[in-house]
């Protein structure tokens, strides 16, 4: 009978124990918030390495390397999801949702689908990497599947970056027209103009930073709509020689076999000049603003003159991306955060936040890496909470209109969804849903 007795306690025990682990991980009770400031605190305490592992190629080193705050994580394209929403698209109120088309990339494969409200895939382009970089080590990487970032133009042809890799200009039937091999990375802005300001890196030494450390050098490139480069300017010299160079890691004590990754630039936006009655020299035409995620600052630079006019962040949002200046004169961004992701709007002249949104009580945004946030012209929200595969659409007061959950691959896993445009079907040339 005590045998008896003490089998059924065992069973009972594991039973306890298997659904406190559940609810741990799922709901977060306790001792899930000690156990994440105890990591926080140690990860804090450890030695400092600024770098990401994805723009070095991932050089393996001699001894293991430092998981710190402020470097920047390898790249994945499967979520940390574990548990799923409904698949596809939900419609939660048709009548204050932004209609159009949406546009997403995806962690699963080099492809770009356009949805409609309710999920329907109305156009998709495709070009696996082994096609065009098949002699890059970069290119065989699994975690890089997906393009990072795409725009489709009025006529269906489509701009999209292979991260560190290069940008491609597909026609509508996926054929490319060019393709422009320069290290591009996540972002690219089109002006009215029609050129094309791109992200893209190189591998340089800068005696400024360190006399014999490499390190990823951020660029902005700008070229034509036919692939032609026209300008290149340094985004770390940009800083550098700013006031704000004291934000810039100190590499002189790094003794590392990588390059390290002062910046790791991750969004880019060129103004158009509209709002210059707000600011002039703020605001003129060609100003340009960054997102720096690696030291969790946001700048506005003019190009020309090298000059860093405008920076905030440090203290106030961590690991940010995809921040974009608003019709009202407001920046829109993605701050990451450590443990939840918050979607926020700050006033740059006023340096405060008049709006945000950490997603729904309950089942928060938390997105450790990747994401992105668009306006739409209703005044709703559309938030990329990549790390769990969604995408959410939300009016001012917060309330859910749309979703989107990103399905999961064969064997389970479920891929990253690494950012979504929303389009007007009038912005397209023709009716795409009739083809």
């Amino acid at each position: 009978m005590k045998r008896l007795f003490f089998w059924l306690l065992i069973v009972v025990l594991i039973g306890v124990s298997f659904s406190w682990g559940v609810a741990y991980s799922r709901y977060y009770i306790f001792p899930h918030s000690l156990v994440t400031w105890v990591a926080r605190q140690v990860r804090s305490h450890e030695p400092e390495a600024f770098f990401d592992r994805s723009a070095s190629g991932g050089v393996s080193l001699k001894r293991p390397s430092s998981i710190d705050l402020l470097r920047a994580l390898g790249y994945v394209g499967i979520s940390d999801v574990k548990t799923r929403h409904r698949q596809g698209a939900t419609v939660h109120d048709g009548t204050q949702m932004q209609a159009g088309l949406s546009l997403f990339t995806t962690g699963h494969a080099d492809i770009s689908l356009l949805i409609d409200e309710e999920g329907t895939v109305v156009h998709q382009w495709s070009l696996p990497r082994e096609q065009v970089w098949w002699d890059s080590p970069l290119a065989q990487r699994q975690q890089f599947v997906g393009l990072r970032s795409a725009t489709v133009l009025p006529d269906l042809t489509l701009l999209a970056v292979f991260d560190y890799l290069g940008l491609v200009k597909l026609d509508r039937d996926s054929n490319p027209d060019w393709i422009l091999r320069n290290g591009a990375h996540h972002d690219f802005w089109i002006t009215g103009d029609d050129e094309i300001y791109l992200l893209s890196h190189r591998l340089e030494k800068i005696p400024e930073i360190h006399d014999g450390l490499t390190v990823v050098e951020d660029l902005v490139t700008v070229l034509d709509l036919d692939g032609r480069v026209k300008e290149e300017y340094s985004i770390v010299e940009l800083v550098l020689k700013s006031s704000f160079a004291f934000l810039l890691p100190a590499a002189d004590h790094l003794n590392i076999e990588y390059p390290v990754d002062l910046l790791h630039t991750n969004s880019i936006q060129v103004f158009d000049g509209a709002l210059a009655h707000l600011d002039p020299r703020l605001f003129a035409k060609g100003n340009i603003l960054l997102s720096l995620r690696n030291i969790s600052t946001i700048v506005i630079a003019d190009l020309q003159a090298n000059e860093v006019l405008w920076a905030w962040g440090p203290s106030n949002i961590t690991f940010q991306h995809s921040a974009r200046l608003l019709p009202r004169g407001t920046i829109l961004l993605f701050d990451n955060g450590l443990d939840r992701s918050t979607v926020i709007e700050i006033d740059p002249l006023s340096r405060k936040r008049i709006w945000g949104c950490g997603g729904i009580d309950g089942d928060p945004l938390r997105s450790r890496i990747y994401g992105a946030c668009e306006r739409q012209p209703n005044g709703n929200t559309l938030i990329t909470d990549s790390m769990q595969a969604r995408a959410l659409e939300f009016t001012a007061d917060g309330e859910l209109v749309w979703s989107f959950s990103a399905p999961p691959l064969q064997d389970g896993r479920i891929p990253v969804l690494y950012g979504m445009k929303r389009y007007d079907r009038t912005y397209f040339e023709t009716d795409i849903e009739a083809r």
